[in-house]
């Protein structure tokens, strides 16, 4: 099946349609400005904008509708916005649990189980659009951040494949290369170089979530890493540069999946340290399940009721 293109918004704000699966092809522009909606929907909805509906201008998201697509490991979860002039505006959320096994460590395993619980979610919450950002997030993903020799912007993205690879465990041929400029750095010998952050991606890992998508009647336009999704909805930012030097330091934000963890460090909106860990609040319901010796169903209860008990360390029902 023809694959689903890809676009991503430049620097500038431009979006430049973009070949599936090449270079560039995963968005990396970290900052979006959307702020405070709740967990799941916060970090869904952050993903960016869609051919045609908001793009991220000078000025800030220009008026339209974007649609925010999660594959996690327990579920299939999507968030609709509105941009405007004021903030962004949740208009539909909702989400569709997925059977154990369907995707592995936030990578799709069984893209027709996927696909189907994907088209159950659009029929139920009654999107507006097919069109949806992709986020994505597994132990197929790698981000360093890593000096390069400075050049131009569009050389540099050509040269990424003869640099990348002694920087990532991926084969370079494998891999969807992408990178996010930090800083200008300048050597004791004069030479200059520039400090990225450098995304890899396995390509075999994009195409099997794209597929699904595809399977499930929808076109993905983008595709986001979400520790930037995570940056984008709940960084703080201080766009008027006021805040004092207390208020001004390192922000660490951690979203806690069933499998997978994203950690992201930032100062005032720029990404320093992204890490993708394979951990989650399932490893946690598991020991619970080991250590009182009850079923991990049952054990998910107790680590709900002890994290919404009044009183930590008190479980107030017979397990």
């Amino acid at each position: 099946p023809h694959a689903p293109e890809l676009c991503w918004p430049r620097p500038s704000g431009a979006i430049h349609p973009v070949p599936a699966l090449k270079d560039g092809a995963i968005r990396t522009d970290p900052v979006f400005g959307v702020q405070h909606q709740t967990s799941h929907q916060k970090r869904t909805a952050a993903r960016g904008t869609e051919h045609g509906a908001p793009g991220y201008g000078k000025a800030g998201p220009v008026a339209g509708t974007a649609v925010g697509l999660d594959i996690g490991t327990s579920g299939v979860r999507a968030a609709e916005l509105t941009f405007g002039r004021g903030p962004a505006t949740l208009q539909r959320f909702g989400q569709v649990a997925l059977p154990v096994g369907a995707v592995r460590d936030g990578e799709v395993v069984d893209q027709g189980v996927v696909a189907e619980a994907i088209g159950h979610l659009w029929a139920t919450a009654k999107f507006s659009t097919k069109k949806v950002v992709l986020g994505v997030a597994n132990q197929k993903v790698i981000v360093r951040q890593v000096d390069l020799p400075w050049m131009p912007a569009a050389e540099l993205r050509k040269s990424l494949p003869l640099q990348a690879q002694d920087f990532i465990p991926i084969p370079i041929e494998q891999a969807v290369l992408d990178y996010y400029p930090l800083a200008e750095v300048a050597g004791d010998n004069g030479s200059r170089s520039l400090r990225v952050l450098l995304v890899a991606a396995a390509r075999d890992m994009l195409q099997s979530a794209l597929d699904s998508v595809s399977k499930a009647g929808l076109q993905a336009t983008q595709i986001d890493l979400t520790p930037f999704a995570i940056l984008r909805s709940l960084g703080h930012i201080d766009q008027m540069g006021m805040a004092g030097a207390s208020q001004g330091g390192a922000e660490a934000l951690i979203d806690v999946g069933a499998k997978v963890t994203n950690i992201v460090v930032h100062s005032n909106g720029v990404p320093r340290f992204v890490r993708i860990l394979l951990m989650g609040g399932d490893n946690v319901t598991d020991a619970v399940s080991e250590r009182l010796g009850v079923p991990f169903e049952q054990a998910v209860g107790v680590k709900q009721q002890l994290g919404m008990s009044p009183n930590r360390g008190e479980v107030t029902s017979d397990h």
